[in-house]
């Protein structure tokens, strides 16, 4: 019997196509296996925001209006807003972050948005919904309303040249003619029931 000389290893078989059909099947499995990389950004974008204040019910201009922006964090600060908002809320605000409407109603102030990215989001974006603005006027009720509801990609923000918020204040008298007025319809309801 004449011994045959041994087969050389598998691998040294190979030619080089079948080579690069495996190399392409391992790196297939290997991205479908490893997950993708995770990265986050974050910075600031000061930006003007023209705040406009007006008479809800005449819709005029409410000159000397005191406005202020504060950063108020939606997961843990909102809810400490209180429900109806007194008039001395804005008294916490430092005096150099206050500021009052001119003639025609409006203030435009200067301010410091977070901004963010991610691997999910990988465009800049400021988070406009975690600033808010707190508005009162002698007369009229207190305001707090976010400046955006979302936040907005810092490109499309810079095209803007400035954010508007137009504020509506009605008068104390007119919010409690109101209150009055709900309160009347839930009784009337109720009693109905």
């Amino acid at each position: 019997m004449v011994d045959e000389p041994p087969k050389p290893p598998l691998w040294r078989r190979l030619t080089v196509v079948e080579w690069l059909v495996i190399l392409a099947i391992v790196s297939v499995l290997t991205a479908l296996i490893v997950p993708e990389t995770q990265w986050a950004s974050d910075g600031r974008i000061e930006f003007p925001v023209r705040v406009v204040v007006f008479d809800a019910e005449k819709a005029q201009p409410i000159s000397g209006a005191e406005v202020a922006l504060t950063h108020l964090s939606p997961v843990t600060e909102v809810d400490k807003i209180p429900n109806p908002v007194p008039r001395n809320f804005l008294n916490d605000l430092p005096e150099d972050r206050r500021h009052r409407t001119g003639d025609d109603g409006s203030v435009t102030i200067n301010y410091n948005f977070n901004t963010g990215a991610s691997n999910r989001s990988p465009r800049p974006r400021a988070h406009l919904r975690w600033e808010w603005v707190i508005v009162r006027a002698k007369g009229y009720g207190t305001v707090v309303i976010p400046v955006r509801h979302d936040s907005m990609e810092t490109k499309a923000l810079r095209e803007l040249g400035e954010l508007i918020v137009p504020v509506g204040l009605m008068r104390e008298a007119d919010i409690r003619m109101l209150k009055a007025s709900i309160r009347n319809q839930d009784d009337r309801s109720r009693s109905s029931l």
